[in-house]
């Protein structure tokens, strides 16, 4: 991405009835950086972020980028490489199928996460219109929604296997996130026995909302369901100062019952983003999935720079001290900071696998 600002990101997640799950997402221009970094960042700034959730909890984390020589996508936008991970995207006319080989190093850790996730879903054949009036950079592609997924491996040197619905989606802009007029961005997905469910929900500067859901059935068919009414309850004022709706409940044209929203409490949270566990219900369906929140004009707050760089594992700007903190299990992290204070700091040792 050679447009100051501009991004692409994939996204694929996986999560059980039973909290358990995973988030990975692939980049190329993720605005997600401190402003220090996205100065110093190199044209191709890529990387990854992995989270896996353990029982509704925070099991493990990173976000890496990496060097020219160890980053790698093709034309088609189906392979890439990343540090010692492969990530593999096959098209066929009914099915696609996404394949991921992780191998990830992080700081003060004795052994890397080693992981396999595989998603298997049916082709969306669908046409998709979002019905905008106005034209914008930014582009949400969804590209598997009913679907399958298992993620198995170590962690630590300890196994783990979690299987549940899945989802996959991409997006792209040629403009900043911060420039495509977002004040307040909400999106879940949701899998029901039958149905998968989308809400995609952007507010802007004017306190103007748009409220999207989208359905869409196992046979790769996918509807634009309109939106009557959004209605949020039992607002909780994080630590950070995001207000959030423990439950709410969204109102749809053409169908009789509308979709009863809960919300775990935070997965993840900072000043700008939050990310959780949610069970919806329509009638007697019920369904599980994730649910996201993006505040995008907080990412720039000054007092939050340094936090963010604690979270980051960049190869081009010193990395901070404070990283183990943070990055890895988290189980173990005083421990894992100790230990770095000994550990050698070469550039190759936690992106390119060379661990002493």
């Amino acid at each position: 991405m050679h447009t100051p600002g501009a991004f692409t990101w994939w996204y694929a997640d996986l999560v059980d009835e039973n909290g358990n799950g995973m988030v990975l997402i692939w980049f190329f221009g993720l605005p997600f950086f401190p402003s220090k970094s996205l100065e110093m960042a190199p044209d191709h700034l890529g990387g990854l972020t992995l989270s896996v959730y353990k029982e509704g909890k925070l099991d493990f984390y990173a976000f890496q980028t990496y060097p020219p020589e160890g980053l790698y996508v093709n034309l088609d936008q189906n392979h890439w490489c990343l540090g010692n991970s492969t990530i593999t995207l096959k098209e066929s006319a009914s099915e696609t199928y996404l394949q991921a080989s992780l191998n990830i190093n992080y700081a003060g850790g004795e052994k890397p996460l080693i992981a396999d996730l595989e998603v298997k879903g049916v082709r969306r054949n669908s046409a998709l219109s979002l019905l905008e009036d106005k034209i914008t950079s930014h582009v949400w592609s969804p590209m598997m929604l009913c679907a399958q997924g298992q993620f198995s491996g170590t962690i630590a040197g300890q196994p783990f296997r979690i299987e549940g619905p899945s989802y996959m989606d991409r997006n792209q802009s040629l403009d900043s996130i911060q420039d495509l007029g977002i004040k307040d961005w909400h999106w879940a997905r949701i899998s029901m026995k039958e149905k998968t469910w989308i809400l995609y929900f952007l507010q802007d500067h004017q306190d103007e909302w748009t409220q999207h859901a989208f359905s869409a059935t196992p046979d790769g068919q996918m509807a634009l369901e309109y939106v009557q009414s959004f209605e949020q309850k039992k607002l909780i004022k994080d630590r950070y100062g995001i207000r959030w709706a423990r439950t709410s409940r969204v109102e749809l044209f053409n169908q009789h019952q509308p979709l009863e929203l809960s919300l775990s409490d935070p997965l993840e949270h900072s000043p700008f983003y939050m990310r959780h566990v949610i069970t919806a219900k329509q009638g007697d369906e019920v369904g599980h999935g994730v649910y996201e929140r993006l505040v995008p004009s907080r990412i720039s707050l000054k007092w939050l720079q340094p936090l963010m760089a604690m979270r980051i594992n960049e190869w081009h700007r010193n990395r901070s001290m404070w990283l183990p903190l943070f990055e890895g299990t988290s189980n173990d992290r005083w421990t894992r900071l100790l230990r770095s204070f000994y550990q050698p700091k070469k550039d190759t040792e936690l992106h390119l696998g060379k661990v002493s």
